[in-house]
């Protein structure tokens, strides 16, 4: 038997790649989902083991042995997203494109398609985290899934072509690459007006985390950092965060006070600040919370957010929330219904919770001032049915997708066509925080992390 063993992060993968009797898929077998049943396995066992207690682990029977990648449901996932801008496969194409060589090479003679296909999806990823060089990583990629193409029979990769969108792929990655190429070149030659703001809420959190994630914008945006204390008093021994130089810091106070203070932006203070800038805003404001910013998945994404804008290619055209989790679809309250149906004439909203979100610079343009002073109005003099200024934070907090000119339903981020393609992964960590499945998502951790493998053969 064959296995071997992928850290990612935290997480530990056992991988054994099924071997078949039967002789190797026909060309016509190739082209459609490798014998329909083609399945990569994986053995999966909890994080934090080294291959020797993971092989007890295994023997006990205290890991996942059913876990399987099939072919043809990675053909309709891949097939439906270059054809009509589906969810990408992301978590998958980065567990068949980091699978070690021996292993790479054996899917590459049963079922070629959903290898090279990784390939191509994950470099055209790679061109928004790309260094300000250039997008050598995204090329390498590229030049790897078609040095494994040539390595396919010729009338085999014809057929393959004709059920996989290989050719669209390709042209994605062009057309990708082109427009980030152009988009670059223009905030490059418009320096100063290439702007992130940044507001964090804070009480009493460390703020260390923030230094890292402010020196990745910093390598191609001019940064402002705006830091509001929750405790009352404005800050008093400095900034909050030893800021990288180049950083410009403003200490403020905010509006929230008495018994409900917490690190959460309150509705006032988020309303206020739009209102200060809408009128001249940056390219990009990203609102923050230090007492919410905990989980890993989450910080990895804000990383990947921050590097995609150090590097100018950060297109996102209007909103994106910034939180792994979504508020829960739960009967609305009798002041949820008095804001949205009598007060602002819109659709219960639903989406991600939390003050935690980026929004353009052109999305605060297009919305009328007016429009950000009559919600600060009505956060300030809420319905009399509404109990307290906390409870209309709560409602807000669940909603700014809508208030910042999004539909009602905003969809996952897999989900969302006008999301950059590198930030269209699945929610959560992996999907299977509670299960003996892969607790970390392999595409998070391998964008801003090495993966180490182990090989062992019996």
């Amino acid at each position: 038997m064959r296995w071997h063993v992928l850290t990612l992060g935290p997480l530990l993968l056992h991988g054994l790649q099924c071997i078949r009797a039967r002789p190797l898929p026909s060309k016509n077998e190739l082209a459609n989902s490798c014998f329909f049943t083609y399945r990569v396995g994986y053995i999966i066992c909890d994080s934090g083991l080294g291959p020797e207690s993971a092989q007890s682990e295994m023997a006990a029977g205290r890991c996942n042995e059913d876990f399987r990648m099939m072919g043809s449901d990675f053909q309709r996932r891949i097939v439906r997203h270059y054809t009509s801008l589906g969810p990408p496969p992301l978590e998958e194409a980065m567990w068949l494109m980091t699978a070690p060589g021996n292993f790479q090479l054996r899917t590459l003679k049963e079922c070629p398609a959903m290898q090279i296909l990784a390939y191509f999806l994950l470099a055209e990823v790679k061109l928004f985290l790309q260094e300000a060089s250039g997008p050598m990583e995204a090329t390498d990629l590229l030049q790897q899934g078609l040095l494994q193409a040539q390595q396919v029979p010729v009338d085999v990769f014809h057929a393959l072509s004709k059920a996989w969108p290989v050719d669209i792929a390709l042209e994605r990655f062009r057309s990708t690459s082109e427009q980030l190429d152009t988009l670059m070149q223009t905030r490059k030659d418009a320096a100063s007006a290439y702007s992130v703001h940044v507001v964090v809420c804070r009480c009493q959190e460390n703020l260390d985390w923030l230094k890292d994630i402010l020196d990745l914008a910093l390598a191609g945006a001019t940064v402002t950092l705006f830091s509001y204390s929750t405790c009352g008093q404005a800050w008093t021994h400095g900034p909050p965060v030893s800021t990288p130089q180049g950083v410009t810091v403003v200490s403020r106070t905010s509006t929230r006070n008495g018994p409900d203070m917490n690190s959460e932006c309150s509705a006032q203070d988020v309303l206020t600040h739009v209102i200060d800038v809408a009128t001249a805003a940056p390219t990009f404001t990203a609102f923050l919370s230090a007492a919410d910013l905990l989980d890993d998945s989450e910080h990895r994404l804000l990383a990947m957010v921050f590097k995609s804008l150090g590097s100018r290619t950060f297109n996102l055209a209007g909103f994106l929330p910034l939180g792994m989790a979504r508020a829960a679809p739960n009967a609305p309250s009798a002041c949820e219904l008095a804001v949205w149906q009598k007060q602002l004439r819109m659709e219960l909203p639903h989406g991600y919770r939390g003050t935690r979100f980026v929004v353009s610079g052109s999305r605060l343009q297009r919305i009328p001032v007016d429009h950000y002073r009559s919600l600060l109005e009505l956060v300030r003099s809420p319905p009399a049915i509404c109990s307290s200024g906390s409870q209309m934070d709560l409602i807000i907090s669940r909603a700014w997708h809508i208030l910042f000119g999004e539909d009602a339903r905003l969809p996952t981020r897999a989900d969302n066509a006008e999301l950059p393609l590198f930030l269209r992964f699945a929610d959560g960590p992996s999907g299977f925080k509670s299960t003996r499945l892969p607790k970390t998502s392999a595409y998070l951790a391998s964008q801003l992390g090495s993966l180490v493998y182990t090989h062992n053969n019996a």
